[in-house]
């Protein structure tokens, strides 16, 4: 009775009331594994959760196999998570963003402190003793935060990580660039009435703050996860507790925001933990599923999905085809733009996802200090030798891919355009983050990991098929596509569909 609900609510007297049974869950094997490892398993435990294999949805139902008396915790890896995970769990469990965990135990130990975003910037500002500086200050900032975010503060490991993230020094020599980092990250620890964002989780780590201990500790997207977020959600974990750890290694990319690309490896080292599985993937179709087993063999198809299709077409038939909210994905910026340009000269709805992209490129562009358009062409070219330059001498294996992909951006932006204002004004009219039903999408793979839609474009012609991470990202774009993947190529089509068929028997 207590699973039925009334077909009218409330009834009306002498009404003849109707019962409506809730629909039978049926779960995989593979679900009901970690249901018994919820309720009756110890120990940590590692669940490899492949693409769209339903994982939160499996933790939510899992939740409820939790032993009763356990103080349980499910981190969430940012606030709309939160708020729909607060909405499913039962009102025993507690959950949390970690930066949410991390400053009430912040507040715990220093009092009430001020929230301020601005309190790197108004640091740095005074260690550069030049307010009008903003580019420097701003670059200074960003170090700072890769830091916070790999727990990295001494100088060989800065220098490494400026190299890593193409900081820029801002015509300032290494070494000084370096003391103002170090100098930075100092007073922001000494500063504890105050924090920003990324206080919230560095905190912790420096002042060795306990943000409550709980019997279970689940954390999702583990993949996606800072050294010094992993570390705030493990110290979550009471002594003889337990760890859930919810992860895609395949669906790691690259480390953009301090991420560790060996996150597996980490978990496996420091939890000493059994190892379970969801494969099944509930999202795409079968023939979606049979391509991508060709990087990720374990994933499998739901027996009750479409057979789904996979087309081969070249860019002028992706004109034709393409319709409002599809997703056109690169593994780069560069081609996007040429292809969001001749959208929007016909017609077609369309923007590029990445604003800050956007904003990189007009920040490349002031950087020139350059008028014309021919003018800062001649001085992309100089920057990019001179870039891929001072990369490779500190380390001659460096991927400079980056720096070609900024300088084809902008000369793909400057194509046709008589001024800088009119490449300016490109750049904004097409780089935005507001979703939009009635426009076609346009982004890297990276940027749509966790999306997806009923019809997805690929540029084929940007990837890449050697090694791992050029693997993760194929893996990663073909899981989009809930119905149709379209792969658009310049090259011999057939070759490309003979090559995926073989590979994908």
């Amino acid at each position: 009775m207590a699973n039925k609900k009334w077909s009218k609510f409330p009834p009306k007297k002498e009404e003849t009331y109707i019962f409506k049974a809730e629909p039978k869950r049926i779960y995989s094997s593979f679900q009901k594994e970690i249901f018994r490892d919820i309720s009756k398993g110890t120990g940590n435990t590692i669940v490899i959760a492949r693409a769209g294999a339903s994982k939160t949805f499996s933790l939510v139902e899992g939740s409820k196999y939790i032993p009763k008396g356990r103080k349980s915790l499910f981190v969430a890896f940012n606030k709309s998570v939160q708020l729909t995970l607060r909405d499913r769990l039962g009102s025993y469990i507690s959950c949390s963003t970690l930066h949410s965990l991390g400053l009430q135990a912040i507040k715990q130990r220093f009092g009430n402190v001020e929230i301020n975003d601005n309190k790197c910037f108004e640091i740095v500002s005074k260690i550069v003793d030049d307010e009008k500086d903003f580019d420097l200050i701003i670059s200074i900032c960003k170090a700072v935060g890769l830091c916070k975010a790999r727990l990295v503060d001494v100088p060989s490991q800065i220098d490494d990580l400026i190299t890593e993230y193409d900081i820029d020094l801002c015509e300032i020599k290494p070494d000084i660039f370096i003391q103002y980092i170090t100098k930075a990250l100092r007073q922001c620890k000494e500063k504890t009435n105050v924090v920003d964002f990324s206080d919230m989780i560095w905190f912790c780590f420096v002042y060795k703050i306990n943000p409550g201990k709980y019997d279970i500790v689940f954390i999702d997207e583990c993949q996606d996860l800072t050294r010094a977020q992993l570390e705030l959600a493990l110290s979550a974990v009471k002594i003889g507790g337990r760890v859930v750890a919810v992860l895609d290694d395949r669906q790691v990319l690259y480390s953009f925001a301090g991420v560790d690309l060996n996150v597996l490896e980490v978990l496996r080292k420091r939890l000493n933990a059994k190892e379970l599985t969801l494969p099944i993937c509930y999202r795409c179709p079968k023939s979606v599923v049979s391509l991508a087993q060709k990087y990720v063999p374990d994933i499998l198809p739901f027996d009750d999905a479409i057979e789904g299709k996979i087309h081969y077409i070249d860019y002028n038939d992706m004109y034709n085809k393409v319709s409002a909210g599809c997703f056109i994905l690169s593994r780069v910026n560069a081609p996007l733009i040429s292809i969001c340009l001749k959208m929007l000269k016909i017609g077609i709805k369309a923007n590029i996802l990445g604003r800050d992209v956007g904003d990189g490129l007009q920040y490349l562009i002031k950087k020139s200090k350059k008028k014309t358009v021919p003018k800062l062409i001649e001085w992309l070219t100089k920057w990019e030798k001179e870039e891929k330059e001072r990369i490779f001498a500190k380390n001659p294996k460096a991927n400079s891919e980056y720096i070609t992909d900024k300088v084809e951006c902008l000369y793909n932006l400057c194509e046709g355009c008589s001024s800088l204002e009119e490449v300016k004004a490109n750049i904004n009219k097409m780089f935005k983050d507001v979703e939009d039903k009635d426009v076609v999408w346009l982004s890297t793979v990276h940027k749509r990991k966790g999306a997806e839609q009923n019809i997805v474009f690929i540029l084929n012609d940007t990837l890449r098929y050697s090694g791992i991470s050029e693997e993760n990202v194929n893996y990663v774009a073909i899981t989009r596509a809930k119905q149709e993947l379209y792969f658009v190529s310049k090259g011999d089509l057939s070759v490309l569909k003979d090559s995926h068929q073989s590979k994908s028997k």
